[in-house]
């Protein structure tokens, strides 16, 4: 599949990022139809977790998504999960699991439920904060979007200015949340409860419908690390996208 993908931030000037497309076609095998498979879609970090985090028969075949230089690409893994102390255990406990992934990668996620594929996907931008009232335009194959935040006021909680900002995404007529992030004010400056605010972990075509795909930080607390995926294929009418998996960690 070829495409040609840029991104343009607007933020106050036009600046054009050179990113990479997907430079051959994904090896297909047996890609289902979201609105027909059986299997759920899910997502999954690697490295160490609660084992109340990890889905109890995570072990197995998933896909990985895999940073290689500019763009991605889906790497066909199994995952192991090893038992580990975790830290709020007693001595002799071990019930932590270490998500594994056999060949070693590092993915920006694992994904099951997407069928069976490999090979490099369109890539569109990577780790990309949005910021309040700027616009970042991303465009993938001949399709325009933009994604932006705008926040309202909040009940103030002991004094403090509180707000509440949601990200939106938008092409052509329609306009979608997809997430609304939690913020409050020390002074003039906005801080966000979670340590990046807005942040698109990863968009792209991922389901390999031609349309764009987002990975989501929708972290809400500085100890919680929270992602979301949202994929055309599964949109309802009058939306680009529909949430499909999330995946919370909690630190301590």
């Amino acid at each position: 599949m070829q495409a040609n993908t840029s991104v343009i931030g607007v933020l106050g000037m036009m600046a054009a990022l050179a990113l990479q497309a997907a430079p051959n076609a994904p090896v297909l095998n047996d890609v289902a139809d979201l609105s027909a498979q059986g299997e759920a879609v899910a997502i999954l970090p690697t490295g160490s977790l609660h084992g109340d985090e990890v889905p109890a028969d995570a072990a197995g075949n998933w896909l990985a998504l895999v940073r290689e230089g500019n763009g991605t690409t889906v790497h066909p893994v199994n995952i192991s999960l090893v038992p580990e102390q975790d830290m709020m255990d007693e001595d002799g406990e071990e019930t932590g699991r270490r998500v594994g992934v056999e060949p070693p990668l590092e993915p920006i996620v694992l994904v099951r439920g997407l069928g069976w594929f490999t090979g490099p996907v369109t890539t569109a931008l990577m780790d990309e904060r949005i910021d309040v009232a700027h616009t970042l335009e991303v465009r993938l194959n001949t399709v325009s979007s933009r994604l932006s935040v705008r926040c309202g006021e909040g009940s103030r909680v002991e004094g403090q200015r509180q707000q509440r900002c949601t990200l939106v995404v938008q092409s052509e007529a329609v306009r979608q949340a997809l997430f609304t992030y939690s913020a409050y004010f020390e002074g003039t400056q906005r801080l966000w409860a979670s340590d990046n605010g807005p942040f698109v972990l990863w968009a792209g075509d991922l389901d390999l419908d031609g349309r764009l795909d987002l990975l989501l930080d929708t972290s809400d607390h500085e100890n919680v690390k929270e992602m979301r995926l949202f994929l055309s294929s599964a949109a309802k009418p009058g939306q680009l996208v529909s949430e499909v998996a999330l995946f919370r960690q909690v630190g301590c």
